[in-house]
């Protein structure tokens, strides 16, 4: 069941307050201890307008709340020995607070995921990004995805 916003005024349930965006294309990804922030550009669903995937590639919030976020990127790598997460951004801040991280892994494809409840203000805005913190290994990002509910 999809989560709904709160009213800005109290009492009650507003409109569905839930985007889901994707990336579906074969990329480039993390290079050896870096960060790549993943640029989404598909929208699945966004009741308030508020992902940019033309631009920015990020989801600009309209209203103040907390926010349940969650990120899972599938990730092949072209090499042996690397250790990776996501990582979950808001204003440029990691405010991830659950993640899985591979360590010396190397399967053709695998996920990584990450999550977190955060209090955010309008105008703020979440990013995502793939994380390589050793490896000399590109990795390919071949499918991420990500949710934001407005939960209060």
């Amino acid at each position: 069941m999809w989560a709904s916003g709160v009213k800005s005024s109290g009492g009650g349930f507003g409109s569905p307050s839930y985007s889901k965006v994707t990336f579906t294309d074969a990329a480039p990804g993390a290079q050896g201890d870096n960060l790549t922030k993943i640029d989404f550009d598909t929208v699945v669903y966004d009741a308030l307008s508020e992902w940019d995937v033309a631009i920015n590639h990020q989801c600009d919030l309209n209203e103040s709340g907390y926010y349940h976020v969650s990120a899972r990127v599938k990730v092949a790598s072209q090499g042996a020995g690397f250790d990776m997460g996501v990582r979950i951004y808001v204003n440029g801040v990691d405010v991830t607070v659950q993640a899985s991280q591979l360590t010396d892994e190397y399967p053709p494809f695998t996920w990584v995921s990450a999550s977190g409840d955060v209090y955010a203000a309008a105008t703020d805005h979440i990013e995502v990004k793939l994380e390589q913190l050793s490896g000399g290994s590109t990795t390919k990002i071949y499918f991420a995805m990500c949710e934001i509910h407005r939960i209060a």
